[in-house]
């Protein structure tokens, strides 16, 4: 029970914990700071919140991100005033884009000390700006605002947060005295209208839980249905989906961030299939589950099917929306498969499945003779780990290589971060994601993704289970070797790819953390395993020439072409972006 206190922002800081805890919170990602001493005091005194810590709130945004994003729950953020709120922007950007639900508790000056030139005091409403979906500044602690009322704004902002399912946040004025004294006084008469809520263990207010809006389709015979499933969080969603469409005999085109590497039915490179898919692969119905393609091939396909008066149904349960070209398309919270039937076309899953079947032989003729590179790694790390449980992927290039050619025999976690696809933050949020399910988890970060998020490193050996950094050292942002428009190769160089001629081993080094350099995909799968093996923690910098993923991917896009398209194939050009 709440009642003795130094002061109010004593008290006002339990409350807000204790409410948040009782509205579902569990854990809680701490910067040090001085003006949020009532609210670290009170997450740290709490007996079932678990609180993490990090001094760069940069990086620690991107932890809880990670959190977040792998076990779909609220993630609290606190952080002292002034600029250590706005290093935070960042990893709510990616949360906006990706509907992840993180409450940044944000201690300030009261504002009286806002605008005369008082010490790290910054203007801190609305600081987020659009990046948030809902945001409250609260009063400085005081007797003349009641606790009802206190509690009452928290909830709300709350299922704004939920409703919404992005990330808010909590701006929390604290006068000073801020730390404890040895003379607390008895706020009982306060607190009195809480008598009903300090006596049970549930929140104030009864949050209303949101309906699902099941669609059901009835779907002529003889159509051709495709469905793609694109980004799913909840890996036993995605396993229904497939496993539903298998029944009904529908092709099933994935994206790497579906969960879906091992399932049976789903065809597999369907990046490259997009590539070269001909007129007898145009379909009636497009059925996508989630948003955010990683492959601008398959994406250009499904928008050139729109076009031509292909049905689009996207079925995405969370805010966010796949619409790049802003073409006609029908989006439902969900749809019911117990009562969706769909007359199988046996004649169109041939098509897909052939043409499928000639893509893969291509793949691995082509990649068994440079398993040594970037596209040879994307192939052969799920593939053959069989110990890995789970896989973070970097943006830029890598994600791209895995979109194409990776294949799992087992059921495995894969995340990302697709929202913004920025390259800021990923070693912190792959962190994140091993934090809230330890085991056996791989990160594969980019070179120029690596250096910046280097402080973020400080982080990993307080994790537990083993995490494996492969860090993929090409000199640079290999992507941008993929864009024809700088034409000028040093002006390419120098101002886009930016070689950096740096390498990793002093890095690990400085953090306590193993390593290791390889340019043998062979002996990078070996060192992971005995990492697992040995529960151990370890950086692997996998080197590889600069210029070689992005010549090897033109040579096999034009393989591809040579081999398979015809007269009637649609132009699917590969494009990549920054």
């Amino acid at each position: 029970m709440i009642k003795m206190a130094s002061h109010f922002s004593e008290l006002w800081a339990q409350l807000i914990i204790e409410e948040l805890v009782r509205l579902g919170l569990n854990s809680i990602c701490i910067a040090p700071g001085s003006r949020s001493t009532p609210l670290t005091i009170a997450a740290a005194q709490h007996p079932t919140l678990t609180c993490f810590t990090h001094f760069d709130e940069r990086g620690l945004g991107f932890f809880a991100l990670g959190i977040a994003k792998s076990t779909q729950q609220p993630v609290a953020i606190l952080t002292t005033s002034g600029s250590a709120v706005a290093n935070l922007l960042p990893a709510l950007v990616e949360a906006k884009q990706s509907a992840n639900q993180l409450l940044v508790l944000s201690a300030d000056r009261p504002q009286e000390l806002i605008g005369v030139g008082a010490n790290q005091a910054i203007d801190q409403r609305g600081i987020f700006s659009n990046f948030v979906v809902g945001s409250d500044d609260l009063p400085a602690a005081s007797s003349e605002i009641s606790a009802l009322s206190l509690l009452s704004r928290i909830d709300q902002l709350w299922q704004t947060m939920l409703s919404l399912q992005g990330p808010v946040q909590l701006n929390c004025p604290f006068r000073e005295p801020l730390y404890p004294n040895k003379n607390p006084i008895d706020f009982e008469n306060y607190l009195t209208e809480l008598n009903t809520w300090q006596s049970s263990e549930v929140a104030l207010t009864e949050l209303e839980q949101p309906n699902e809006n099941k669609q059901v389709l009835n779907i002529a015979a003889s159509s051709k249905v495709l469905v793609i499933i694109a980004r799913q969080v909840d890996a036993t969603r995605a396993q229904r989906i497939a496993d539903w469409a298998q029944q009904q005999q529908l092709p099933v085109l994935t994206d790497v961030q579906a969960q879906l590497l091992h399932h049976p039915h789903c065809l597999a490179n369907s990046e490259s299939l997009a590539l070269v898919a001909n007129t007898t692969l145009d379909a009636d119905v497009i059925l996508q589950f989630g948003t955010q393609l990683v492959g601008k091939s398959l994406a250009t396909w499904l928008e050139q099917q729109v076009k031509r008066g292909c049905q689009w149904h996207l079925i995405e349960n969370s805010p966010c929306v796949f619409n790049p070209a802003r073409l006609a398309q029908q989006q439902w919270l969900e749809l019911d498969l117990t009562r969706t039937r769909i007359e199988a076309n046996h004649a169109y899953l041939r098509d897909w499945t052939t043409q499928a079947s000639k893509v893969e032989a291509l793949s691995q003729q082509f990649l068994a003779q440079h398993i040594d590179s970037e596209l040879g790694l994307a192939s052969v790390l799920c593939s053959r780990l069989t110990q890995l449980e789970q896989i973070f992927i970097g943006n830029s290039l890598g994600i791209r290589l895995f979109d194409r050619f990776a294949s799992s025999p087992q059921a495995l976690r894969v995340h990302a971060s697709r929202g913004a696809s920025g390259i800021d933050g990923l070693l912190a949020t792959s962190f994140g994601m091993h934090q809230a399910q330890p085991g056996h988890s791989l990160a594969l970060i980019g070179d120029t993704s690596a250096l910046y998020d280097l402080n973020s490193m400080a982080l990993w050996s307080r994790l537990s289970g083993s995490m494996v950094v492969v860090v993929v050292n090409n000199d640079g942002g290999e992507i941008f070797a993929m864009l024809d428009g700088a034409g000028d190769e040093t002006l390419q160089r120098n101002y886009y790819q930016m070689p950096h001629g740096l390498s990793f081993e002093f890095a690990a080094k400085q953090f306590n953390i193993n390593y290791q350099v390889t340019s043998s995909s062979a002996e990078l799968i070996e060192n992971v395993s005995l990492a697992f093996e040995k529960q151990q923690h370890l950086l692997i910098e996998y080197k590889v020439p600069a210029g070689q993923a992005s010549s090897l991917l033109k040579q096999f896009n034009q393989l591809l072409r040579s081999q398979l398209c015809t007269e009637a194939t649609i132009d699917g050009r590969l494009q990549h972006d920054s």
